[in-house]
């Protein structure tokens, strides 16, 4: 029998990038399809490969800039006209480019010749045979040996005279808190402010210097030097729409000034600019008409992502003394394999959100609201819970009065933006939306359905108060105040993608006497990952897959008993999470927990299909996740390759398993498969059950622990781990350098 054993990797939904593509992003040109002159660029873009989308993040999720599709416009059409002086118009973005980490993305340029001009199109797929996705389109056409005109920065800095910056913060409130930059952004170096007029001075940091071989316009620099227009709007979140026109007379060097200016009258609701980017010496390099901006709604993203809400009372940061301390501690530990570093006591701060949560689950918005459009088709009520609160967020968001399951978003009136805005309301009632889920599926029906494989529920379950003789854990696990214990109620819970939040579904089953073989508190590593799944439900940070490859020899039936043996053998593998209606989380242990083993049979596809049908499931399994109150937390599907070939998925969640756990497990279940291939009873080492060190860990003194290694480590120098950042000292290959 043959095993090999991986960690899941994307598999790409094109072909694999070239090693020498034509431009950082155009991998290849595919030709002209007909006599058209129709021509097609194809890209495997990935936050991987692309710095655009691993710098560039929107509500944490990898997000191309539209200035990338520009730039990708540009160099296409610079290859099929040989024009150096190129002019785009009429340029709109439709929907953003999402790609999570460890996916990656087809994206195809399309450029179309007519009547003189070129339109192009750029859009993307999320695997072979699906439908394309438009994300931007317009117009390009070659300038005629445009001479640049000349400015004197100097008067232009001189009529900016009231009021001088040199924070990015001051000039840039783009989407605040909604969008982060990487390193290739932060090219701020100072603005001067005027009357409807900014100049700003950008600088590529030089560590990046190279970008500029092969790009015309760098996506970074042009982002910022746009994202300038903000600071003449009075401020306020903002993300970009549209552009006029655009005239590229040579390409962005590494430094230049850009001169914005308010277009009158302004739009309060989307805001115009125009933007000359010019050289040292006043020569225009770039000149913008009409960039458009739009405003996000104030407070759309307070609850839903970007910077992280607080809860009054709970400050998650620490001082640089106390950072450097802590460090310290996490050192003096010794080997370990997760850390969690909590400012505040973690129960507590887990109360706090709950009750805020609470707090903002307040009735809809009286604004008022218009009625639902003429879409041509008949209204269709929600039929389930998830369908009902996904129309409450889209009337909300959109502002209608009603809206039907089968009515288009984009129909609606929404567009990158709103859906952004709709996703952040979505998490602010616990319905874990990403914007690219809305943008694939673009009715309530639709993503209802896409969502419901998740297994989503509604309001918490309650918690079921039994006898007090049922308790068979340690003294105090899980009891109530009066001495009774709390047997959590085992619903299905909502799972989003690799992390489910608190709620779970309405319909309550009791865990029963003799359903229950232990509870027990959490330990704090266990109370940390729970504290960041509760604070950030959409993070699949702790959802573990792989990928085992079996060639031959495989007796599936065996493989599956012997799975079914560990887990009956191991507590932890039988056990569910609860934080409900208790002052402190438990974990539960069941008697008998019924394994996940789906078996599918793909030997009669073809290589290629087969391949995408992995890919495909792999992320579908990812996105189920787990719900923490429904043991197991592990599911295995066992893949029919060939005729003698498998794979099997094993998918777990990392509160009960860690990776040297996973390493134990996986050498008995071979060590029981072979004992059942001969015919014998796996004979498995009995092991102490986790629930003895949680035990033993709330028995630690751990103020004395503190105060003994204090007095030993007393007069230690720390062992310096970073590099000489002395004036004068360059950083030499093979550096490292670590901040606390």
């Amino acid at each position: 029998m043959a095993v090999a054993a991986g960690a899941r990797s994307a598999v790409p939904t094109a072909a694999a990038p070239p090693d020498s593509p034509l431009h950082p992003f155009l991998d290849r040109r595919l030709g002209a399809e007909n006599d058209s002159g129709r021509a097609v660029y194809e890209t495997l873009f990935s936050p991987a490969r692309h710095w655009v989308l691993a710098e560039h993040r929107v509500l944490g999720t990898p997000t191309v800039p539209g200035t990338t599709w520009l730039e990708m416009a540009r160099a296409a059409f610079a290859r099929e006209s040989g024009a150096r002086q190129i002019e785009i118009r009429d340029v709109v973005f439709t929907v953003p480019l999402m790609v999570v980490d460890g996916d990656a993305r087809q994206v195809r340029t399309t450029l179309l010749p007519a009547g003189g001009e070129t339109a192009f199109r750029i859009e993307s797929r999320t695997a072979a045979g699906a439908d394309w996705q438009e994300h931007a389109h317009g117009w390009l056409r070659r300038l005629e040996d445009a001479s640049p005109a000349r400015y004197d920065p100097a008067a232009v800095a001189a009529r900016c005279g009231e009021r001088e910056v040199d924070s990015q913060g001051d000039i840039s409130t783009v989407a605040a808190g909604v969008v982060s930059w990487g390193p290739r952004w932060q090219s701020f170096r100072r603005a001067r402010l005027g009357s409807g007029e900014t100049l700003v001075t950008l600088e590529l940091p030089a560590e990046h210097a190279g970008d500029l071989d092969g790009l015309g316009l760098h996506p970074a620099l042009l982002d910022m030097a746009t994202a300038a227009g903000s600071a003449l709007t009075g401020g306020g979140s903002m993300l970009p729409q549209s552009y006029g026109r655009i005239r590229i007379l040579e390409p962005l060097p590494g430094r230049f000034h850009a001169h914005v200016r308010s277009r009158a009258p302004e739009d309060g609701e989307s805001p115009s600019f125009d933007v000359m980017l010019l050289g040292e010496d006043g020569r225009v390099l770039v000149d913008l008409e009409r960039f458009t901006m739009k405003r996000l709604a104030g407070g759309a993203f307070a609850a839903g992502g970007g910077k992280a809400r607080t809860p009054a009372g709970i400050h998650l940061w620490i001082a640089p003394d106390e950072g450097v301390e802590a460090f310290r501690r996490a050192l003096a530990c010794g080997r370990f394999s997760h850390l969690a570093v909590s400012p505040t006591d973690l129960p507590a701060s887990i109360a706090a959100l709950r009750r805020e949560a609470a707090q903002r689950a307040t009735p809809e918005d009286t604004a008022p609201r218009f009625s639902r459009p003429d879409l041509g088709t008949d209204y269709a009520a929600p039929t389930t819970d998830l369908e009902t609160a996904l129309a409450g967020v889209w009337q909300t968001v959109l502002g209608l009065e009603q809206v039907g399951i089968h009515d288009n978003f984009f129909d609606l009136g929404g567009d990158s933006v709103v859906g952004i805005q709709l996703a952040a309301q979505a998490a602010s009632r616990g319905i874990a939306l990403t914007p690219e889920q809305l943008f694939e599926h673009q009715t309530i029906a639709a993503l209802a359905r896409a969502l419901d494989r998740r297994d989503y529920g509604g309001a918490p379950a309650p918690l079921a108060v039994l006898e007090p003789d049922i308790a068979a854990g340690p003294a105090g696990a899980g009891r109530a105040r009066g001495g009774a214990v709390l047997a959590p109620g085992l619903p299905r819970g909502r799972a989003v993608p690799g992390e489910p939040g608190p709620a779970a579904h309405p319909s309550q089953r009791t865990v029963l006497r003799h359903e229950i073989e232990d509870i027990y508190h959490l330990s704090p590593v266990q109370q940390g990952m729970l504290f960041e799944i509760l604070y950030a439900p959409g993070a699949r940070a702790y959802f573990d897959q792989f990928v085992l490859r079996f060639e031959d020899g495989l007796d599936i039936d065996l493989l599956e008993q012997a799975w079914r043996k560990i887990v009956e053998h191991h507590p932890v593998l039988r056990t569910a999470f609860f934080w409900e209606e208790v002052e402190e989380p438990v974990q539960v242990v069941h008697r008998r927990a019924e394994l996940p083993f789906e078996r599918l049979d793909w030997r009669d596809l073809d290589p290629a299909p087969r391949e995408e049908n992995l890919t495909g499931f792999l992320e579908e399994d990812r996105a189920r996740g787990f719900a923490l109150d429904h043991a197991p937390l592990m599911r295995l599907t066992a893949i029919r390759w060939s005729e003698t070939g498998w794979r099997i998925v094993l998918s777990y969640h990392h509160l009960v398993l860690d990776g040297w756990s996973t390493s134990l497990v996986l050498r008995e279940v071979t060590a029981a498969y072979e004992a059942l291939a001969r015919g014998a009873e796996p004979a498995l080492e009995k092991r102490r059950p986790f629930r003895d060190y949680i035990a033993w860990l709330r028995q630690q003194d751990l103020g004395a622990a503190e105060a003994y290694w204090r007095r030993t480590l007393e007069g230690a120098e720390p062992t310096p781990i970073g590099i000489d950042r002395s004036p004068g000292r360059a950083i030499a290959p093979g550096d490292h350098h670590v901040e606390a």
